[in-house]
């Protein structure tokens, strides 16, 4: 598989509301603020979807993003039938893991 074809790698800069970067096209907060409400309803209906992780890169970053062991992640998405999931969907499936009454 190229590089090219992977997904980006979970971090704290790539997680969803996670502060944005100060890149070349980051506008000051005033010009955001604006441009937000010239947008109005716009915005709730353009918004960007979210990108999907493999099981494998989710386990990786466990313990940063769900305060886990990797296995946890693994058997939490594998008992949910996902191979892949997006960073809200998977902080859901393992909360739901995790508070699971043992029979």
């Amino acid at each position: 598989m190229a590089d090219k074809d992977k997904a980006p790698a979970v971090t704290d800069e790539t997680a969803p509301g996670a502060p944005q970067g100060a890149g070349d096209n980051a506008a000051p907060p005033a010009a955001k603020t604006a441009q937000g409400a010239a947008r109005g309803s716009a915005k709730a209906a353009a918004k960007p979807a979210e990108c999907e992780y493999s099981v494998a890169e989710l386990a990786g970053a466990a313990r940063k993003q769900f305060d886990v062991p990797p296995e946890v992640v693994s058997a939490a998405l594998r008992i949910a039938g996902k191979d892949r999931a997006t960073l809200t969907e998977a902080r859901r499936i393992v909360k739901q893991f995790k508070e699971r009454q043992v029979k």
